[in-house]
Parts: C-alpha cells; sequence; structure tokens
C-alpha cells in the first residue's frame, strides 16, 4: 500500500497548521503571524485557499482595518501568500487567499 504524499503544510515541522518556516518568516512581525493563523485555519487542507473576508480577519484577530490589511501585504511580500479578487455579477466582493508553501 503506497502511502499518499501530504499537503506540505502536514509535516514534521509545523505548529497546528502553521509551517515553522512561515513562522521564522514573520518573526518580529507579530500581527503578520497571527493573521497568517487564522488564514491558516480557514483554508483548504488539500489546496491551500481560503476566503474569509477581512471584517472577518478583523473580528478573529481583534486587529483594527489598517493592521490587517499591512499584515497581509507583509505575508505576500514573503511569499507565503497569493491573492486575488472575489468577484460577483462583475463587482468585487472580498478577496480570495491561497496560502503557498514556505519558500526554500
Amino acid at each position: 500500500m503506497t502511502r499518499q504524499r501530504e499537503p506540505w503544510w502536514f509535516g514534521d515541522e509545523i505548529w497546528g497548521a502553521v509551517p515553522l518556516a512561515a513562522i521564522v518568516l514573520l518573526t518580529g512581525q507579530p500581527a503578520a503571524l497571527v493573521v497568517y493563523c487564522i488564514l491558516a485555519r480557514h483554508a483548504d487542507k488539500r489546496t491551500g485557499e481560503c476566503r474569509p473576508f477581512q471584517m472577518t480577519i478583523e473580528q478573529e484577530s481583534g486587529l483594527p482595518n489598517s493592521t490587517v490589511r499591512a499584515a497581509l501585504n507583509v505575508i505576500e511580500a514573503k511569499g507565503l501568500l497569493s491573492r486575488s479578487a472575489r468577484m460577483n455579477r462583475g463587482r468585487k466582493v472580498g478577496n480570495q487567499y491561497k496560502l503557498l508553501p514556505p519558500p526554500a
């Protein structure tokens, strides 16, 4: 019986559902680490995709809107996240996020 390879965020070096490498990359950026953990909790465990509204991230983290936006920018700049607009009838209604494997 062949063992199926688990997604990159399930391995020996994880803390909860957050890769140790992501924690290391976000050291010194506590708001970014909190936001990353929230995204990881909402993420599909196979694909790393999630769609929480920014207001949801704000409520779950207790962080203000501007801090959440800045944290998302930090996470994206570190190569741990990609974002795309979520559209409904031609209007942007939020963002779709995809957690990326930590850069090697």
